[in-house]
This record gives C-alpha cells, sequence and structure tokens, in this order.
C-alpha cells in the first residue's frame, strides 16, 4: 500500500480504446467504443445486473441521460434506505415490499474457543416479492 492507502495500482498511460481493434471476418470494430457501448445495455455475468448495468438499462428505456438516471436511482434507493431507518415499510405495488425485521438477541458460540456468547437484538432490511413479481419468473 502506499502513503494514500490505495494498493499500488496505477492507472494506464494509454487508453484501452486507443489501442485495441478486434477484427470479426472483414470488418473491423473499435472495441474501446463500440463492444463497450454493447456491453453496458448488457447485464454482467450469467443473471447478474450491477448498479451500471441497471443505469444503463434505465437510461435506455427512459431516454435520460445516465447521469440523469444514476441520480434518479440513486435518490430512490437512498429514500428506500431512509424510510427503512425510521422502520417503515415501502410498497412498490406489483413489485414488493420491503421492510424491516427484527432479530431477537440470542445466544451464540465463538468458534474458536466454543465460549458462550451474547449476540444482541439487530435489525435486517428484508425484502418480500410481489405477485406480479413472482408470478412473471415462472
Amino acid at each position: 500500500m502506499d502513503k494514500s492507502g490505495r494498493l499500488g495500482i496505477t492507472q494506464p498511460a494509454v487508453r484501452l480504446s486507443d489501442v485495441v481493434k478486434v477484427e470479426i471476418g472483414f470488418d473491423v470494430i473499435d472495441a474501446g467504443a463500440s463492444l463497450c457501448q454493447e456491453r453496458s445495455a448488457q447485464p454482467s455475468g450469467a443473471g447478474a445486473l450491477n448498479k451500471n448495468d441497471l443505469i444503463a438499462a434505465v437510461a435506455a428505456e427512459t431516454e435520460l441521460s445516465k447521469d440523469q438516471a444514476s441520480a434518479a436511482l440513486d435518490a430512490a434507493f437512498e429514500t428506500i434506505a431512509r424510510q427503512l431507518r425510521k422502520g417503515g415499510e415501502v410498497k412498490l405495488f406489483g413489485f414488493g415490499t420491503f421492510y424491516v425485521s427484527q432479530r431477537k438477541a440470542c445466544q451464540g458460540r465463538n468458534p474458536r474457543t466454543g465460549e458462550a456468547i451474547r449476540l444482541a437484538s439487530t435489525r435486517a432490511p428484508k425484502f418480500k416479492a410481489g405477485k406480479h413479481l413472482r408470478d412473471g419468473l415462472n
């Protein structure tokens, strides 16, 4: 680690889009431009959708810029989190309900020593899928 707390990874001096060209058949595609743009609208991994993919999908669906879509999603996430911190629920008809579950205090064991320890009660966020979302999956 360097003095700034980073792992010592430096930024490359040349961007990938400046150097990499991919040749497919007789067509040459700029990998830094077209492939990255196509990938941004598709979920990453097998069925995984990360925040950047979600922002790109919302931007494409609503014709908002990515910055506007990002701001809208951040505001929605913060509003849901704020409501849950108050102990409330967020009900989205057809999609589902976000709510807070209270976990009771209980007795636990330290796996290293086997010593009995007391686990405090905690609050945990939960999500229950709505009927339309459940029906759409099957």
